[in-house]
C-alpha cells in the first residue's frame, strides 16, 4: 500500500475513503504513526491505497478539471429549452 493523501482530520479522510471504496478502490486510514485510527483519533490522517491502484485513486480524488472554454462549447451544443 502507498500513501495517497494527507488529510487534516479523520472526517476528511473518511470522506475520501468513501469515494474510493464506492469506485471499487480499497483504502485504509492511518494516523501520523502509520497505525490504524479509531473514531476518537484527533490529528492528521493519511489515506493509503494499493500501489497498483494509485493512479486510479488519485483521479477519483482529483478529477481533471474542465476548462471554461470547453464548458462554453458544451453549453452551446445543448442550449436550455425555451420556457415560453
Amino acid at each position: 500500500m502507498v500513501n495517497l493523501a494527507k488529510c487534516p482530520t479523520l472526517a476528511d479522510a473518511e470522506a475520501a475513503v468513501i469515494k474510493l471504496v464506492a469506485m471499487g478502490i480499497p483504502a485504509a486510514i492511518l494516523g501520523w504513526d502509520n497505525q490504524p485510527v479509531t473514531s476518537a483519533y484527533v490529528g492528521e490522517c493519511y489515506v493509503w491505497v494499493p500501489e497498483e491502484l494509485f493512479d486510479d485513486a488519485k483521479e477519483v480524488l482529483n478529477p481533471p478539471s474542465v476548462s471554461e472554454e470547453e464548458l462554453t462549447k458544451l453549453a452551446l451544443q445543448s442550449p436550455p429549452p425555451d420556457d415560453a
